[in-house]
Formats: C-alpha cells, sequence, structure tokens
C-alpha cells in the first residue's frame, strides 16, 4: 500500500500493545463495549480498498450485487487519506497536505488521531456541508461492539467519532476478521489492500457475518478511474447492479454512499448532516461492462482537455476566416453552431473505444450533417438555418435534461463521474448553450414574425426553464438565475430593443419566485433524491457560496474562456446595426445578461459566458453585419411603425 512503510511501523507496535490488553478484562470484551444482551445478531463487514478498480477485483466479487463508484473527494487529486476522511463524513473532504497526522493509543484500549481538531478546521475551510466523525460517531452511540482492522495508519480517520478516537482497533489485517467475529463483535470496518479482499470475505462468512461491503477509497491514477463498490448476497441487495439516488444513474453510486450504505446495514439511522444515501439494487450488469464503463470514463477525462482546446481553436479560425472573407460568414456560423448539439449527440457513438480520434471522427461528421442541413435551410433567408441550429441545440440539451441527461456523462463539455459536479441533469457548460440557444430561436422568430410568434417563442423559453431548472430534470440552481431574467429581458423589450431600468424589479421578482417554487418541490422530496439546491437550504450557505465563488475564478485559467474574447473582438469588428431590428437587439441584450449572469452565478464561472458567446457570435455576426450587404434576405417585422434610426444610421 502506498502508506505502508515507516509510517506504519509506530502503529503496528501500538496495535500489538491493544492486542495484549484485549487478553485482560475489558479489552475487546463485547460485554465491557456495551453489547446489546439478546436479539438475533446479524453481523456486517465494511472493508475499504485504496486503489482498487474493477479491472483489478478480485473473483469473489463477480456474484455480488455491484457497481462503478465515483471516487472525487474535496481534492482533485485524491488519495486514500482523502477518502478515509470523506467516507468519515458522508460528504467530500480532503486531508492536508500533511496527511491525518499521528495516531496514538487510547486507555480504553483505541486510538486517537493527535491533530483531530486541525483536520476538523481544515475541513471546514473546504467549504462542502457535514461534519467529519459522523460514521464513527453513529458506530459509537450503536451500542454494540464493533472495531477497526488496518495496518494504515490513515484508515482510523475513516471510523473516528466526534472526538477524533477509534474505541475499538485490532490487528492483523484479513485474518483478524474471522476471530472478532466468532467473538461476539457486531460489526467491523477493515481497511486492507486489494490481495486481502478474499481473505477478508472468507472469514466474514466463517465468522457468521451477514453482509460484506467493499468499497474503494481511491484509485490507480489518483481518481482518473471509478472504483468499486460490491455486496454480498447476505446484504439483500441482490446479485446484479447498484445504484445511488443520489446520481440518479444506474450502476454509479459515490464515495458519500459508502457510510449510508454500512449504516443501513447495520440498521443505524443515517447521522444528521451526513450525505449520500444507501445503496439501491438495479438492472443487471457484469463485471465486463463495468469495466468498460471504467475505460469510457478515463478516456472521456483524458479527452476533455483536447476536445476544449480544440473548440477554442475551431472559433479562432472561424473567427480569422469571417474576418477577412465576409461572403463565407454563414457557412462559418452554420460550422460553429453546429458544434455546440454534436458535443452531446457524441455520445450516442462509441467513441471511447478508438480514443479521442474516434470522439473527433464522429463528432466531424454529425456536425458537418446539420450544418449541410443548416446551409440548405438557409439559403434564401439565413435566419432559417440559424433557427434549425438553435432549436437543434435546445432539443439535445433539454430533452436529455429530461431524460436524465445520459448524453451529458462523459460528454466533453457535460457531467464527469470522475469529476463530479453532478450526475444528472444539465451541467453548467450545457445550461449556457441551452439558455442561449433558446434566446436565440425565440428572437429569429419574433425577428421574423413579430407578435404572432410571442405565444410559441414564451412557451419555449418557459420549457427551457423548467428542463434546465426543474429539480427532477435538469436541476441547474444558476442556470435558473441567469435565464430566467434574460428570457424576461428578451420577452418584455422585444418590441423597443434596448431594456428599460424599470424592468429590472420584475424579472427579479420572477426569477426569485421560480426559484422559491423549484426549492419548495426540492424539499418536498426524500432527502436522498434531493438536489444541490435543497440540501443546501439550512446549510452552510456563506461557505457553499464562497466555495464556489473561488471555483468560479478559477475558471479564468481554463482556455474555454478565450471564446469570450473571440467572439468579442470579431462582434466589435462586425456587428453595426441592430437599432432598426428590435427583435434582435433585445436577443443581443438578452445573450449578454445571460452570460454575465452565468459567469457570476456558476461555479463554473467564465466557463458558462463561452458556451452563451459560442452560440451569439456567429449568429449576430450574420445577422447584423457591418455595411456592405446583409445576408437575411426577409425584411424584418415592422410592429405597425417605422423603426427609429439608430445612432449610426442617424450619424449617416
Amino acid at each position: 500500500m502506498s502508506t505502508a512503510g515507516s509510517r506504519c511501523r509506530p502503529l503496528r507496535v501500538t496495535l500489538t500493545a491493544l492486542a495484549l490488553a484485549a487478553l485482560a478484562p475489558g479489552g475487546l470484551d463485547p460485554t465491557a463495549a456495551g453489547a446489546t444482551q439478546g436479539g438475533d445478531r446479524n453481523p456486517a463487514v465494511l472493508v475499504l480498498v485504496p486503489e482498487l478498480r474493477w479491472a483489478d477485483a478480485p473473483a469473489v466479487l463477480r456474484d455480488w450485487a455491484k457497481t462503478s463508484l465515483s471516487l472525487r473527494s474535496a481534492h482533485p487529486r485524491a488519495g486514500a487519506a482523502d477518502g478515509y476522511l470523506t467516507v468519515s463524513k458522508g460528504g467530500r473532504s480532503a486531508a492536508p497536505a500533511t496527511g491525518v497526522g499521528p495516531v496514538v493509543p487510547t486507555s480504553e484500549g483505541g486510538v486517537r488521531l493527535a491533530r483531530w481538531e486541525d483536520l476538523r478546521r481544515h475541513d471546514r475551510s473546504l467549504g462542502y456541508s457535514g461534519e467529519l466523525g459522523a460514521l464513527g460517531e453513529a458506530l459509537t452511540r450503536w451500542g454494540r461492539p464493533w472495531a477497526l482492522v488496518a495496518d494504515d495508519p490513515a484508515a482510523a480517520a475513516a471510523v473516528a467519532d466526534r472526538r477524533g478516537v477509534v474505541p475499538h482497533v485490532e490487528p492483523g489485517g484479513a485474518t483478524a476478521v474471522e476471530p472478532l467475529l466468532t467473538g461476539g463483535t457486531d460489526a467491523v470496518v477493515v481497511a486492507v489492500p486489494a490481495d486481502q479482499v478474499s481473505t477478508v470475505a472468507s472469514g466474514a462468512a466463517a465468522g457468521g457475518a451477514g453482509c460484506v461491503v467493499v468499497a474503494s477509497v481511491s484509485s490507480p491514477d489518483r481518481t482518473r478511474h471509478l472504483g468499486v463498490l460490491a455486496t454480498s448476497p447476505g446484504c439483500g441487495l441482490g446479485q446484479n447492479g447498484l445504484t445511488s439516488p443520489a446520481t440518479h444513474q444506474e450502476h454509479l453510486s459515490t464515495l458519500v454512499d459508502v457510510g449510508p450504505t454500512f449504516l443501513a446495514q447495520l440498521g443505524i439511522p443515517r447521522p444528521e448532516g451526513m450525505g449520500g444515501a444507501p445503496a439501491e439494487p438495479s438492472g443487471p450488469v457484469s463485471v465486463a461492462d463495468l469495466v468498460e464503463r471504467d475505460e469510457r470514463v478515463v478516456v472521456a477525462d483524458r479527452s476533455r482537455a483536447p476536445f476544449i482546446w480544440l473548440f477554442v481553436l475551431l472559433h479562432a479560425a472561424g473567427a480569422a476566416v469571417a474576418l477577412r472573407r465576409p461572403k463565407s460568414r454563414p457557412a462559418v456560423a452554420y460550422g460553429l453552431l453546429a458544434v455546440p448539439p454534436t458535443s452531446f449527440l457524441v455520445m450516442a457513438v462509441p467513441w471511447w473505444r478508438w480514443g479521442a480520434g474516434g470522439a473527433i471522427v464522429a463528432g466531424a461528421a454529425i456536425a458537418a450533417a446539420l450544418a449541410v442541413v443548416a446551409a440548405f435551410l438557409g439559403r434564401t433567408d439565413v435566419r432559417a438555418g440559424l433557427g434549425f441550429l438553435a432549436v437543434v441545440t435546445a432539443a439535445v440539451v433539454g430533452i436529455d435534461a429530461v431524460l436524465g441527461g445520459r448524453l451529458e456523462i462523459d460528454a466533453p463539455f457535460g457531467n464527469s463521474p470522475v469529476v463530479a459536479g453532478r450526475f444528472y441533469g444539465v451541467g453548467n457548460i450545457g445550461s449556457g448553450f441551452l439558455a442561449a440557444a433558446i434566446l436565440l430561436a425565440a428572437g429569429l422568430a419574433l425577428d421574423r414574425w413579430g407578435r404572432r410568434a410571442l405565444a410559441a417563442s414564451s412557451a419555449a423559453m418557459a420549457a427551457g426553464v423548467v428542463a434546465g431548472g426543474a429539480p427532477w430534470f435538469g436541476a441547474d440552481v444558476g442556470g435558473v438565475l441567469s435565464a430566467v431574467p434574460a428570457y424576461g429581458t428578451l420577452a418584455l423589450g422585444r418590441g423597443r430593443g434596448r431594456p428599460s431600468l424599470r424592468l429590472v424589479l420584475p424579472l427579479v421578482a420572477a426569477t426569485l419566485l421560480v426559484l422559491a417554487v423549484f426549492v419548495a418541490v426540492d424539499l418536498s422530496r426524500p432527502v436522498s433524491s434531493r438536489t444541490h439546491l435543497g440540501r443546501v437550504v439550512g446549510d452552510d450557505l456563506v461557505g457553499d457560496v464562497t466555495r464556489k465563488a473561488g471555483k468560479a475564478l478559477a475558471t479564468v485559467k481554463s482556455p474555454l474562456p478565450l471564446v469570450i474574447v473571440i467572439g468579442g473582438v470579431v462582434l466589435f469588428r462586425t456587428v453595426r446595426r441592430l437599432d432598426s431590428r428590435p427583435a434582435l437587439q433585445a436577443t443581443a441584450w438578452a445573450l449578454g445578461v445571460t452570460g454575465v449572469l452565468g459567469s457570476v452565478l456558476n461555479d463554473s464561472g467564465f466557463l458558462v459566458g463561452a458556451a452563451v458567446m459560442a452560440v451569439a457570435w456567429p449568429a449576430l455576426m450574420v445577422l447584423a453585419p457591418s455595411p456592405g450587404g446583409d445576408p437575411v434576405a426577409a425584411e424584418p417585422v415592422a410592429a405597425g411603425r417605422r423603426p427609429r434610426p439608430g445612432p449610426v444610421e442617424a450619424a449617416r
């Protein structure tokens, strides 16, 4: 194990002394530990394994209930110590750079983490809800005998109580499990390397354990892989797949679900403030399926940065061509606007089997097909081509959100199980694409058909709010806060173009009303099924906001915000007329509103603004070009009167 060696020798000496002390009265005697007299025993064992993935899993797990495990803790490159603290808390946590610190024996036959208060302060500084020691405190208050078996000092952090104490510790590794169980211990937490899992399982069966739960606490390559969660047939969860209410995805659970799953097997209520949920049975799945799922995650995660750079380079190349050859601008716009929906549609193809090159080939084919259709539709009126691509983008992201967000998982701009920001619904970048596409489609309809398109446009925007923000669909809080004001800006400002300050208060009120409805609905659902919106209410809201603000500012280091710069330069060089097109002017304002608010109110920060700009600048470049010919063939609709000249026209 990575933490073995010199750090483990002091703990082995301590544990050996504790084992000798256990021979004395009151050592590890079940009665002295407060065991419940009488009643049926149903012992359970939790096995925590560092650096375990399904490709290396022991054969004994093949016939157990099983699922992939997202191992993301509060550290982006988490190790075993970070995983132990996350299991302890039932929420994301991480060890400081110095580790969990020394572990010392107690006079009662246990061990104590000497720097526990430092660990608690560090955990609170991370900004994630919950409290260290939740799992250990629940086991201690259970009143029945339980023990930790581990040679790794950091493993004590997984089951330490709120004081940083593990009451009962036993040395001996995997071979110590059977004697503990036959001696009357009702729960055993074991931290062993992968090659000892089979020995633990055999010892648990010989000792009469009704349930064995095996869970990874870290993975090779520092959380680049998914981990393992498996439960023996005695746990009553079947022999097929497992899932978690927190992920809404078959065959996927999270590290914070490990503690609740073990406590549920012991009949112990989940402590208040502990996140996660007990694993539940799902459809059939094989180890081979889970290995392929892990391979897909690894390939997608390693390809994400190259995909982002490719996206930026496409926009840079498109901008260069558009500025040098004005007649090519519609083609450039069609090509660039085909990329956002393609980035999700490509997930319908198993490109990961061929690496990033497979994604590029499949994506190029899909994007080219969409661009060709758009060019055909826009051959006489460019608005038809742009509108087609906007509708496709909104439909792909919105419908996928309604259906559970399956295309978002592992997509270049979607949700990643290893990053584990979210596992279902709409990601922040997808939310930016969704809002921008709906605004563009609605603005084009209002520009073409005027008031006759208002009802349909308003319905589309309302549907976008529900699909992107409702807890049972997209569940994107930041998307609600940025999309509702933007949709209102377009709907209320379509006739005059430039929005009025008098709209600010009504739009704020409408946004808060929608948010309140979604909060109420989310709070009415079971705790395990609530989204981040429901969980954060009544929690450390200030800490949550602070953490998200820090993450938002950090996005300036990503290459994706370069799209904002590229789009801004093109719009400054090309767009000259919008005052004579009030619906399009209102659309431009609305796109600006959602881009700015999305960047400010999401922890993805400038990535959201980049997503909005990726839709906005190609379309606006074509719809409102500089003098020299307007590619829009049809005349804009005037609302019964001649539009007032804008400042540029008046100056002429």
